[in-house]
């Protein structure tokens, strides 16, 4: 399941994809697309240092799949991952006029 936060344009700033690896784990691959994340900074200046601490959060997202969410639970599955990240992404995007989050 791939996870998307888009701009009032319709331009992806992240796009976070959740699969099973050819081992049989879950993992995800996230990228903060450089230029409508800039355009999104610079029309919001006035939560420049807010909007960059989020979207550092998301972009450590794999991080915390590894590091803090796995280790913590048995049974980690795709649809379960896939559910945090759409709660994390939903949040986010929720915080932000011109944000929404889409998944496909």
């Amino acid at each position: 399941m791939t996870h998307f936060i888009r701009d009032h344009r319709n331009k992806s700033i992240v796009d976070i994809d959740v699969f099973t690896d050819e081992n049989g784990e879950v993992d995800l691959s996230c990228t903060v697309l450089i230029e409508p994340y800039s355009k999104f900074l610079t029309e919001n200046l006035e939560n420049d240092l807010q909007i960059i601490n989020d979207f550092q959060s998301v972009q450590d997202i794999r991080g915390w799949l590894w590091e803090v969410y796995k280790p913590a639970n048995d049974n980690v599955t795709k649809e379960d991952v896939s559910a945090r990240v759409k709660r994390i992404l939903t949040q986010l995007s929720d915080a932000y006029v011109g944000l929404r989050y889409v998944e496909d």
